[in-house]
């Protein structure tokens, strides 16, 4: 017979042992990373909160001034070279050429080091291969380096890169691309929502609609909440004016959605419903929609081309 270990009460004593266990272990970890470690990791966390704060204000200059601190005092943290990588990004959006390039090949620099840090960074992956895509040359864009790191993400992260890949296909305006790369992702990922829906849009936007209505009453019937599938339905609605009435009732449904929605998704929602308001006669209510989808994504293009046709 084992006899069970002994509890110590938990009284006066059994506190101060804990505290005094808790103790033992900060005074380890001070020991192992030693004071000028620690102070390091102090300012790197407080540079990268300061940065946070800058980027959410837009005030990308400040975010890179204050993630190059973040990033000398903690060289080996992923997250601050990602962050550090994106606030170039941003800035390099806003100066001049020979700027934009230098700020171009930081940014480059900055997210391959992430990368090489955390092989699993998704954030870092989806920066840097548009970047490898679309940059000239001198400004550090490599399109055989943008698809073998891709292929290498696809190896890491199966699913978050193949989402990933079918916005690149979208963003390249290659129809037929998204819809094998969405096939294959759902058929890897049978028991998830997202690729259904995923395909089901990628028909969609060839203009194969009746193709794409079977696969959404299918995902549907398995999830019926889903997000993405109720926005296909709107989709589809307002592209072909069929079942107005249903495709309203599902975007509404999206934008009532939780935090799982994210930005992008209400404004195409928006967008979609504003199509749907404007095929019934309601301008007003379809300039209103509008309005919306462009506060939430500023350069949403066929949201700003709608606005003007109901001013």
């Amino acid at each position: 017979m084992v006899t069970p270990p002994t509890r110590r009460p938990a009284g006066p004593r059994g506190r101060r042992a804990g505290v005094t266990s808790l103790g033992s272990v900060l005074l380890l970890v001070v020991a192992a990373l030693g004071p000028a470690a620690l102070a390091a990791q102090r300012a790197g966390d407080a540079d990268y909160a300061a940065a946070t704060r800058a980027a959410a204000e837009q005030r990308w200059a400040a975010a890179a001034r204050a993630m190059e601190r973040a990033v000398q005092a903690r060289p080996d943290h992923a997250e601050y070279h990602y962050w550090l990588g994106r606030a170039y990004v941003r800035q390099a959006a806003g100066g001049a050429p020979w700027t934009r390039v230098r700020l171009a090949r930081r940014a480059v620099g900055a997210l391959e080091r992430a990368i090489s840090l955390d092989s699993t960074h998704d954030a870092a992956y989806g920066e840097l291969i548009p970047a490898y895509a679309q940059l000239p040359a001198v400004a550090g864009g490599d399109r055989a380096r943008a698809d073998a790191l891709l292929a290498q993400w696809l190896r890491v992260r199966p699913y978050t890169a193949g989402l990933a890949r079918l916005r690149f296909d979208v963003a390249r305006d290659r129809p037929h691309d998204a819809l094998a790369h969405a096939a294959a992702l759902a058929r890897t990922f049978p028991d998830s929502a997202r690729p259904h829906a995923e395909l089901a849009i990628a028909y969609q936007r060839a203009s194969r609609f009746a193709e794409a209505r079977p696969m959404v009453e299918r995902a549907l019937a398995r999830w019926p909440d889903d997000p993405r599938l109720l926005f296909a339905v709107g989709r589809a609605a307002a592209e072909t004016g069929e079942q107005l009435a249903r495709g309203d009732s599902a975007l509404r449904r999206v934008l009532a959605a939780g935090p799982g929605v994210d930005d992008q998704l209400r404004a195409n929602a928006r967008y979609r419903l504003g199509r749907i308001l404007e095929r019934r006669g309601d301008r007003a209510g379809a300039r209103a929609e509008y309005d919306s989808a462009l506060a939430l994504a500023p350069a949403l293009r066929d949201a700003r081309t709608a606005r003007a046709r109901v001013r």
